[in-house]
């Protein structure tokens, strides 16, 4: 199946099974950062403040994401339902050929719990000790189902996260991480390196 027929294909399950997706007039109106082609972002999603939130080529955000602060999502994207992307300032980034599954929290912002000092948006920001750093999910990187990544993180290229895992440190390259704290528990395999080159000699206009 050409690149073009299966797009499309997506894009009929898409609309049966999400509410549907926004037009591209609909998508240019919201006035994002930047915009690539070939983006599906369900109707059902809560974007805040386009402007702030670029986004690539063949790119997808499911139903129930929330996107929140300064977020850049790359080309061959995936971020499934029901997850939180919330980049504050900082600013989190996704790679091309990265994704997160269903329920993942992804943030570049948290406030102190330690008891030490106030929490949340609602109080004066002298009150509140908070961290805010850049979260990167770098090419092929991937995070399963109900997976936590802190502050700071930054996901390496070709790194598998298992579900329910939370990160709170930076991941080494090509590793398989599973638990709480996220530690190493095997490698991933490197077909895509191929598949990759195979991919972008068969699409070079994409």
């Amino acid at each position: 199946m050409k690149i073009k027929e299966f797009l499309a294909t997506c894009k009929r399950a898409f609309n049966m099974a999400r509410g549907g997706v926004y037009t591209e007039k609909e998508l240019k109106k919201m006035c994002f950062k930047s915009l690539g082609k070939d983006v599906l972002i369900s109707r059902l999603c809560t974007i805040l403040k386009p402007a702030d939130i670029s986004i690539g080529n063949n790119s997808r955000v499911d139903a129930y994401v929330l996107v929140s602060g300064k977020v850049t999502i790359g080309s061959y994207c995936h971020i499934a339902s029901h997850c939180r992307i919330c980049g504050g300032q900082a600013g989190i980034v996704f790679e091309d050929f990265s994704g997160v599954s269903s329920l993942c929290g992804i943030f570049a912002v948290s406030d102190d719990y330690s008891g030490n000092n106030l929490a949340g948006p609602a109080v004066q920001k002298e009150f509140v000790k908070r961290t805010e750093k850049e979260v990167i999910f770098k090419s092929f990187s991937m995070a399963g189902a109900n997976c936590i990544v802190f502050p700071g993180v930054i996901i390496e290229t070709g790194t598998a996260i298992g579900a329910g895992t939370v990160v709170r440190k930076p991941t080494k390259s090509g590793c398989i991480y599973l638990g709480n704290p996220a530690k190493i528990v095997g490698r991933t395999q490197q077909g895509y390196i191929e598949k990759y080159k195979k991919f972008l000699s068969e699409h070079q206009n994409l």
